[in-house]
Protein backbone atom coordinates (compact mmCIF):
# COMPACT_ATOMS: atom_id res chain seq x y z
CA UNK A 1 0.00 0.00 0.00
CA UNK A 2 2.84 2.15 0.91
CA UNK A 3 5.31 1.83 -2.52
CA UNK A 4 5.90 -1.97 -2.21
CA UNK A 5 6.96 -3.57 -5.49
CA UNK A 6 3.74 -3.26 -7.24
CA UNK A 7 4.72 -0.17 -9.50
CA UNK A 8 1.90 1.80 -8.16
CA UNK A 9 2.91 5.47 -7.79
CA UNK A 10 2.43 7.12 -3.96
CA UNK A 11 0.60 10.27 -3.58
CA UNK A 12 2.59 13.31 -5.22
CA UNK A 13 0.70 16.72 -4.22
CA UNK A 14 1.02 18.44 -7.81
CA UNK A 15 -0.24 22.23 -6.92
CA UNK A 16 1.13 24.45 -4.28
CA UNK A 17 -1.26 26.98 -2.78
CA UNK A 18 -0.21 30.84 -3.31
CA UNK A 19 -0.67 31.24 0.34
CA UNK A 20 2.37 28.43 0.84
CA UNK A 21 4.60 29.86 -1.41
CA UNK A 22 4.04 33.28 -0.05
CA UNK A 23 4.93 32.10 3.86
CA UNK A 24 7.66 30.13 1.84
CA UNK A 25 9.20 33.44 0.26
CA UNK A 26 9.20 35.45 3.66
CA UNK A 27 10.78 32.70 5.61
CA UNK A 28 14.02 32.51 2.66
CA UNK A 29 14.55 36.55 2.88
CA UNK A 30 14.12 36.01 7.00
CA UNK A 31 17.26 33.59 6.78
CA UNK A 32 18.68 35.36 4.13
CA UNK A 33 18.37 39.04 6.71
CA UNK A 34 19.66 36.80 9.13
CA UNK A 35 22.77 35.32 7.47
CA UNK A 36 23.54 38.74 6.28
CA UNK A 37 23.30 40.12 9.84
CA UNK A 38 25.62 37.78 11.47
CA UNK A 39 28.59 38.33 8.40
CA UNK A 40 28.01 41.67 9.08
CA UNK A 41 28.66 41.55 12.54
CA UNK A 42 31.71 39.57 12.36
CA UNK A 43 33.13 41.81 10.05
CA UNK A 44 33.49 44.52 13.15
CA UNK A 45 36.00 43.48 15.60
CA UNK A 46 34.61 43.88 19.49
CA UNK A 47 37.72 44.82 21.83
CA UNK A 48 35.03 43.91 24.37
CA UNK A 49 34.66 40.63 23.69
CA UNK A 50 38.50 39.95 24.18
CA UNK A 51 38.50 42.13 27.61
CA UNK A 52 39.50 40.75 30.64
CA UNK A 53 37.54 41.28 33.58
CA UNK A 54 40.23 42.62 36.04
CA UNK A 55 37.76 42.72 39.36
CA UNK A 56 36.63 39.44 38.97
CA UNK A 57 40.66 38.57 38.42
CA UNK A 58 41.45 40.14 41.15
CA UNK A 59 38.39 38.91 43.54
CA UNK A 60 39.29 35.32 42.17
CA UNK A 61 40.63 32.42 44.92
CA UNK A 62 43.34 29.72 43.82
CA UNK A 63 41.52 26.34 44.69
CA UNK A 64 43.74 24.95 47.25
CA UNK A 65 43.86 21.09 45.76
CA UNK A 66 45.31 22.18 42.48
CA UNK A 67 48.76 23.60 44.55
CA UNK A 68 48.59 20.51 46.51
CA UNK A 69 48.58 18.32 43.30
CA UNK A 70 52.88 19.75 43.02
CA UNK A 71 53.48 18.23 46.24
CA UNK A 72 52.17 14.76 46.10
CA UNK A 73 53.63 12.51 48.16
CA UNK A 74 55.43 9.71 47.33
CA UNK A 75 57.32 6.52 48.13
CA UNK A 76 61.08 6.11 49.02
CA UNK A 77 63.20 2.64 48.56
CA UNK A 78 62.31 1.31 51.85
CA UNK A 79 58.29 2.23 51.68
CA UNK A 80 58.41 5.47 53.70
CA UNK A 81 56.60 8.52 52.76
CA UNK A 82 58.31 11.27 51.44
CA UNK A 83 57.39 14.43 50.37
CA UNK A 84 59.12 16.57 47.74
CA UNK A 85 60.42 19.87 48.44
CA UNK A 86 58.32 22.65 46.12
CA UNK A 87 60.00 23.43 42.73
CA UNK A 88 61.99 26.64 42.88
CA UNK A 89 62.09 29.46 40.08
CA UNK A 90 64.97 30.59 38.89
CA UNK A 91 65.86 33.91 38.61
CA UNK A 92 65.15 35.56 34.95
CA UNK A 93 67.72 37.61 32.82
CA UNK A 94 64.50 39.94 33.09
CA UNK A 95 64.16 40.93 36.24
CA UNK A 96 64.30 44.79 36.65
CA UNK A 97 65.08 45.59 33.23
CA UNK A 98 62.08 47.25 32.63
CA UNK A 99 63.38 51.11 31.09
CA UNK A 100 62.77 54.12 32.96
CA UNK A 101 59.30 55.42 32.23
CA UNK A 102 58.63 51.85 30.38
CA UNK A 103 56.45 49.70 31.79
CA UNK A 104 56.32 45.80 30.92
CA UNK A 105 53.60 44.38 28.39
CA UNK A 106 51.94 41.59 30.13
CA UNK A 107 53.61 38.81 32.31
CA UNK A 108 57.04 37.02 31.61
CA UNK A 109 56.42 34.10 29.63
CA UNK A 110 58.54 30.95 28.73
CA UNK A 111 58.67 28.10 26.54
CA UNK A 112 60.41 24.83 26.06
CA UNK A 113 61.38 23.14 22.52
CA UNK A 114 57.70 21.69 22.61
CA UNK A 115 55.72 24.35 23.07
CA UNK A 116 58.03 26.97 21.27
CA UNK A 117 55.65 27.06 18.37
CA UNK A 118 53.37 28.75 20.79
CA UNK A 119 55.14 31.89 20.53
CA UNK A 120 56.96 31.58 16.73
CA UNK A 121 54.94 29.31 14.93
CA UNK A 122 57.25 28.45 11.45
CA UNK A 123 60.04 29.26 12.72
CA UNK A 124 60.37 27.12 15.72
CA UNK A 125 61.36 23.99 13.65
CA UNK A 126 64.86 25.84 12.90
CA UNK A 127 65.33 26.11 16.93
CA UNK A 128 64.84 22.52 17.71
CA UNK A 129 67.18 21.63 15.06
CA UNK A 130 70.01 23.46 16.72
CA UNK A 131 68.79 21.82 20.00
CA UNK A 132 66.99 24.38 21.85
CA UNK A 133 66.11 23.84 25.47
CA UNK A 134 63.63 26.77 25.87
CA UNK A 135 63.16 30.30 25.14
CA UNK A 136 62.11 33.52 27.55
CA UNK A 137 60.16 36.46 26.65
CA UNK A 138 59.11 39.99 27.79
CA UNK A 139 57.34 42.68 26.05
CA UNK A 140 58.10 46.41 27.54
CA UNK A 141 55.69 49.63 26.10
CA UNK A 142 55.81 53.51 26.87
CA UNK A 143 52.11 53.37 25.78
CA UNK A 144 53.23 53.58 22.17
CA UNK A 145 55.87 51.99 21.08
CA UNK A 146 57.15 48.62 21.78
CA UNK A 147 60.11 46.51 22.58
CA UNK A 148 60.09 42.92 22.43
CA UNK A 149 62.75 40.36 23.82
CA UNK A 150 63.78 37.02 23.20
CA UNK A 151 66.43 34.70 24.88
CA UNK A 152 66.79 31.71 23.57
CA UNK A 153 68.81 28.92 26.41
CA UNK A 154 70.26 27.10 22.72
CA UNK A 155 72.45 24.54 25.57
CA UNK A 156 75.85 25.09 24.44
CA UNK A 157 78.07 27.95 22.42
CA UNK A 158 78.17 26.27 19.61
CA UNK A 159 74.33 25.77 19.29
CA UNK A 160 73.66 29.14 19.91
CA UNK A 161 76.24 30.59 17.35
CA UNK A 162 74.36 28.38 15.09
CA UNK A 163 71.11 29.86 15.10
CA UNK A 164 73.04 33.46 15.77
CA UNK A 165 74.95 32.59 12.30
CA UNK A 166 71.97 31.36 10.41
CA UNK A 167 69.75 34.29 11.18
CA UNK A 168 72.45 37.19 11.08
CA UNK A 169 71.94 39.56 8.78
CA UNK A 170 74.85 40.02 6.60
CA UNK A 171 76.57 43.65 6.41
CA UNK A 172 74.75 44.91 9.70
CA UNK A 173 76.70 46.84 12.14
CA UNK A 174 78.42 45.39 14.85
CA UNK A 175 77.47 45.54 18.31
CA UNK A 176 79.80 44.97 21.52
CA UNK A 177 77.38 42.41 23.18
CA UNK A 178 77.81 39.53 24.12
CA UNK A 179 80.88 37.23 22.66
CA UNK A 180 79.20 39.15 19.03
CA UNK A 181 76.42 41.11 18.17
CA UNK A 182 74.89 43.23 15.37
CA UNK A 183 72.20 45.89 15.04
CA UNK A 184 69.55 46.72 12.79
CA UNK A 185 67.99 50.08 12.95
CA UNK A 186 66.40 50.01 16.94
CA UNK A 187 67.15 46.21 17.50
CA UNK A 188 69.92 43.96 18.53
CA UNK A 189 70.91 40.56 17.59
CA UNK A 190 74.00 38.52 19.79
CA UNK A 191 74.83 35.43 21.28
CA UNK A 192 76.84 34.92 24.80
CA UNK A 193 77.50 31.60 25.80
CA UNK A 194 74.42 29.10 25.45
CA UNK A 195 72.21 31.97 24.93
CA UNK A 196 70.75 33.86 21.51
CA UNK A 197 69.71 37.32 22.28
CA UNK A 198 66.90 39.37 20.61
CA UNK A 199 65.74 42.65 21.69
CA UNK A 200 63.28 43.85 18.92
CA UNK A 201 61.79 47.54 18.73
CA UNK A 202 58.51 48.18 16.86
CA UNK A 203 60.20 51.49 15.35
CA UNK A 204 63.58 52.83 13.78
CA UNK A 205 63.86 56.12 15.77
CA UNK A 206 66.85 57.29 17.27
CA UNK A 207 65.28 57.33 20.84
CA UNK A 208 63.74 54.37 20.72
CA UNK A 209 67.21 52.57 19.80
CA UNK A 210 69.09 54.04 22.89
CA UNK A 211 66.22 52.57 25.17
CA UNK A 212 66.78 48.93 22.96
CA UNK A 213 70.74 49.10 23.33
CA UNK A 214 70.29 49.69 27.01
CA UNK A 215 68.20 46.74 27.56
CA UNK A 216 70.83 44.80 25.17
CA UNK A 217 73.83 45.68 27.06
CA UNK A 218 72.30 45.21 30.45
CA UNK A 219 70.83 42.05 29.45
CA UNK A 220 74.25 40.32 27.94
CA UNK A 221 75.41 41.18 31.26
CA UNK A 222 73.40 39.00 33.01
CA UNK A 223 74.19 35.81 31.04
CA UNK A 224 76.50 33.63 31.62
CA UNK A 225 79.47 32.18 29.61
CA UNK A 226 81.69 29.43 30.36
CA UNK A 227 83.86 30.50 27.84
CA UNK A 228 84.18 27.38 25.66
CA UNK A 229 85.55 27.95 22.13
CA UNK A 230 84.00 27.10 18.87
CA UNK A 231 86.21 24.59 17.11
CA UNK A 232 85.29 25.73 13.26
CA UNK A 233 86.81 29.43 13.72
CA UNK A 234 90.54 28.06 14.25
CA UNK A 235 90.09 25.12 11.94
CA UNK A 236 88.64 27.14 8.55
CA UNK A 237 91.49 28.66 6.76
CA UNK A 238 91.78 32.40 7.95
CA UNK A 239 93.44 34.03 5.17
CA UNK A 240 91.51 36.18 3.02
CA UNK A 241 88.00 34.95 4.80
CA UNK A 242 84.96 37.47 4.26
CA UNK A 243 84.02 38.98 7.55
CA UNK A 244 81.03 37.58 9.58
CA UNK A 245 80.35 34.96 7.34
CA UNK A 246 81.25 32.30 9.49
CA UNK A 247 77.87 29.68 10.12
CA UNK A 248 77.79 26.38 12.13
CA UNK A 249 75.76 23.71 10.88
CA UNK A 250 74.31 20.83 13.00
CA UNK A 251 72.83 18.96 10.14
CA UNK A 252 72.15 19.61 6.85
CA UNK A 253 75.20 21.73 6.22
CA UNK A 254 75.16 23.13 2.17
CA UNK A 255 71.83 21.48 1.63
CA UNK A 256 73.55 18.12 2.47
CA UNK A 257 71.89 15.70 4.56
CA UNK A 258 74.79 13.58 5.12
CA UNK A 259 77.17 16.71 6.27
CA UNK A 260 76.28 17.13 10.00
CA UNK A 261 78.30 19.19 12.65
CA UNK A 262 80.25 21.61 10.22
CA UNK A 263 81.47 25.30 10.38
CA UNK A 264 81.92 27.24 6.83
CA UNK A 265 82.54 30.48 5.93
CA UNK A 266 83.31 32.46 2.82
CA UNK A 267 86.33 33.69 1.15
CA UNK A 268 87.59 36.11 -1.23
CA UNK A 269 90.36 34.97 -3.78
CA UNK A 270 91.79 36.60 -6.76
CA UNK A 271 88.42 38.22 -7.39
CA UNK A 272 86.69 34.99 -6.83
CA UNK A 273 84.11 34.35 -3.71
CA UNK A 274 84.35 30.44 -2.42
CA UNK A 275 82.66 28.56 0.36
CA UNK A 276 85.00 26.91 2.68
CA UNK A 277 83.46 23.98 5.16
CA UNK A 278 84.86 21.53 7.62
CA UNK A 279 83.24 19.06 9.62
CA UNK A 280 84.28 16.83 12.34
CA UNK A 281 83.23 13.04 12.72
CA UNK A 282 83.23 11.10 16.08
CA UNK A 283 86.18 9.21 14.54
CA UNK A 284 87.94 8.68 11.52
CA UNK A 285 85.81 5.33 10.29
CA UNK A 286 82.84 7.93 10.61
CA UNK A 287 84.78 10.68 8.77
CA UNK A 288 85.24 8.03 5.93
CA UNK A 289 81.85 7.22 5.88
CA UNK A 290 80.94 10.43 5.27
CA UNK A 291 83.23 10.77 2.46
CA UNK A 292 82.22 7.85 1.14
CA UNK A 293 78.35 9.58 1.05
CA UNK A 294 79.91 12.74 -0.71
CA UNK A 295 81.61 10.15 -3.53
CA UNK A 296 78.08 9.05 -4.04
CA UNK A 297 76.92 12.40 -4.17
CA UNK A 298 79.29 13.68 -6.61
CA UNK A 299 78.83 10.69 -9.20
CA UNK A 300 75.10 11.03 -8.51
CA UNK A 301 75.21 14.46 -9.76
CA UNK A 302 78.25 15.13 -11.54
CA UNK A 303 81.05 13.79 -12.68
CA UNK A 304 84.15 12.65 -10.40
CA UNK A 305 87.40 14.16 -12.28
CA UNK A 306 89.93 12.76 -9.65
CA UNK A 307 90.47 10.74 -6.61
CA UNK A 308 94.24 10.64 -4.70
CA UNK A 309 94.72 8.42 -1.41
CA UNK A 310 97.54 8.88 0.74
CA UNK A 311 98.65 7.47 4.05
CA UNK A 312 95.74 9.67 6.15
CA UNK A 313 94.26 11.89 3.42
CA UNK A 314 92.07 11.66 0.43
CA UNK A 315 90.74 13.63 -2.09
CA UNK A 316 88.25 14.26 -4.58
CA UNK A 317 87.76 16.68 -7.35
CA UNK A 318 84.29 16.39 -8.55
CA UNK A 319 82.68 18.60 -11.58
CA UNK A 320 79.45 19.73 -10.58
CA UNK A 321 77.92 20.83 -13.82
CA UNK A 322 80.48 23.30 -14.49
CA UNK A 323 81.32 24.27 -10.83
CA UNK A 324 84.20 22.08 -8.72
CA UNK A 325 83.77 20.70 -5.27
CA UNK A 326 87.22 19.80 -4.33
CA UNK A 327 86.99 17.42 -0.70
CA UNK A 328 89.36 16.09 1.67
CA UNK A 329 89.10 13.36 4.55
CA UNK A 330 91.93 13.61 7.32
CA UNK A 331 91.16 11.98 10.48
CA UNK A 332 87.90 12.68 12.02
CA UNK A 333 87.39 15.66 9.71
CA UNK A 334 85.85 16.40 6.28
CA UNK A 335 86.37 19.66 4.37
CA UNK A 336 86.69 21.34 1.24
CA UNK A 337 85.47 23.85 -1.24
CA UNK A 338 82.07 23.51 -2.81
CA UNK A 339 80.72 24.82 -5.86
CA UNK A 340 83.78 26.76 -7.00
CA UNK A 341 84.35 28.58 -10.83
CA UNK A 342 87.42 28.04 -10.84
CA UNK A 343 89.15 24.53 -10.03
CA UNK A 344 92.59 25.67 -10.41
CA UNK A 345 92.17 28.82 -7.50
CA UNK A 346 89.98 26.58 -5.15
CA UNK A 347 92.39 23.09 -5.15
CA UNK A 348 94.94 25.37 -4.71
CA UNK A 349 93.57 26.92 -1.76
CA UNK A 350 92.43 23.25 -0.09
CA UNK A 351 95.84 22.14 -0.87
CA UNK A 352 97.44 25.06 1.16
CA UNK A 353 95.02 24.19 4.07
CA UNK A 354 94.36 20.40 4.84
CA UNK A 355 98.12 19.80 5.40
CA UNK A 356 98.39 22.07 8.05
CA UNK A 357 95.10 20.20 9.59
CA UNK A 358 96.01 18.79 13.42
CA UNK A 359 94.15 15.71 13.48
CA UNK A 360 94.21 13.13 16.92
Amino acid sequence: MFGGSNNKRGFVREKISTTEKTISYALLILILGIGISIYTKGQRFDPGLFELDHEYIQNAQTDPRESLKLYEPGFGPDGEITSPSPPTIATTPFSNLTPSGWKMLGKEEAFTADTLYEKINGRAEQYIRYGVKGMQFVGFTDGNKFIDVFVYDMDTPIQAFGIYSVERTEGAPKATLGREGYQVEASYFFWKGPYYGQVIASDTDASLQQVSQSIAESLTNRLNDNGETLWGYDLLPQNARIQDTVQYFKRDALSLDFLTNAFSARYLIQGQELTAFIAQANTPAEAKEILGKYTSYITNYGDMLNTEETANTTLLVGDMGGLYDIVFQKGNFVGGITLAEDRTVSEKMVRDWFPKLTVQ
